[in-house]
């Protein structure tokens, strides 16, 4: 036979080889328990409890998911515990979302070294979503809405969504990990609550220690993501100056979005303090004002209200950072970068020491559209 010939019968047979090898390992969907939100708890004597949520793709199944609760001493144990329970083979990677109790957060010493089987074992996903939840884990588990997706979807689309607007942080599982080793910076989580109905409208700050420490609203959140310059596009409804409204008993509010905001920041250092100088240029489109006013005219006084009443939301918020000792921002970040011997120094106190930072804001908001008002 040919070479030719012998090249042809190859290039025939390799490819049916190819499509056996892969259908060698096939599972089968209603054969796997894709553990899809993975959550963690604390009962009333410490222990831990571990809930798994896992789709069900069994058309005679009257329910979309199957849930599992089990007590154990760690999340590896807990996972072991929750495969007697479920059917088919347990699957880790498609884990989607990692939901911690505040009370967890709040209580537990070191918790976060539960964390570790998701970085010691390969097969764990680190792309995870980490979340906290306001109350008991039972609560969140057993809500099951006839007119809604299953509870991994409702997470993600809640997210998604908050995340759209700057009112909440997103943090990985990869992310998280690193904030929690970062001298310079302290962890922040995005935070809901079961009220009626799921709802994610705060940010958990943790410690250096990774507890629980303080909350941020969606407004506070948003100042945070510029801080943070990891958003561009921001929403705000802010009050103006009262002289600003002529008319009897209207109210002074307008409402802005800011589609194109550059952040600077800056540090230096004078002997043991340091010093940040922050720069905020704020393009904003008018959408909304509740007090007659001739746009036009007042403009220049316009931007100067509201570069004023954003500059102080900021030094509100940085103040509350440094009297909690919470750096979500990252200022220790940017201390290394600048002066690396001197932080070496102090990075086991950095929240002290950026405690008694100074801090120096300015912020620019141009109108850069007034709306369609005719």
């Amino acid at each position: 036979m040919s070479v030719t010939g012998i090249l042809r019968r190859a290039l025939i047979v390799i490819p049916f080889t190819l499509l056996i090898s892969g259908c060698y390992d096939r599972l089968d969907m209603e054969e796997a328990s894709f553990s899809l939100v993975l959550g963690l708890d604390r009962d009333e004597q410490g222990n831990l409890i571990v809930y798994s949520s896992i789709p069900t793709f069994n058309q005679h199944a009257k329910k979309k998911t199957h849930e599992i609760v089990v007590s154990s001493i760690s999340p590896r144990e807990g996972r072991l515990k929750s495969d007697a329970y479920s059917v088919g083979s347990f699957q880790p990677r498609k884990l989607q979302v990692l939901v911690v109790s505040k009370a967890l957060l709040l209580h537990k010493k070191e918790w976060d070294r539960y964390l570790d089987v998701f970085f010691r074992d390969g097969r764990n996903p680190v792309t995870s979503r980490v979340l906290v939840y306001d109350g008991k884990l039972n609560e969140l588990f057993d809500y099951h809405p006839p007119d809604k997706p299953i509870l991994p979807l409702q997470l993600l689309g809640m997210l998604e969504s908050t995340d759209s607007r700057a009112e909440t942080v997103v943090t990985t599982l990869q992310q998280l990990q690193r904030e929690l080793l970062d001298k310079g910076q302290t962890p922040a989580l995005p935070q809901f609550a079961l009220d009626q109905e799921l709802k994610l409208n705060r940010t958990a700050l943790l410690d250096r220690d990774g507890r629980y420490a303080a909350s941020l609203t969606s407004k506070e959140a948003m100042l945070l993501r510029l801080l943070q310059k990891n958003a561009d596009k921001f929403r705000f409804t802010i009050p103006v100056p009262k002289h600003l409204v002529e008319e009897p008993g209207a109210a002074n509010v307008l409402s802005f979005s800011a589609d194109q905001t550059k952040t600077k920041i800056k540090v230096s250092r004078k002997g043991d303090k340091f010093r940040y100088d922050i720069y905020v240029h704020m393009p904003v489109n008018l959408t909304e004002i509740l007090f007659p006013i001739d746009v036009v005219v007042e403009k220049a006084e316009l931007e100067a209200a509201c570069s004023a009443e954003i500059r102080k939301q900021l030094e509100a918020l940085i103040s509350k950072f440094q009297q909690k000792r919470l750096d979500p921002v990252g200022f220790g970040v940017y201390a290394r970068a600048r002066e690396y011997g001197y932080f070496k120094q102090v990075q086991d106190r950095w929240v002290d020491e950026f405690a008694k930072a100074e801090f120096n804001v300015k912020v620019n908001v141009v109108l850069a559209d007034i709306g369609a008002i005719e």
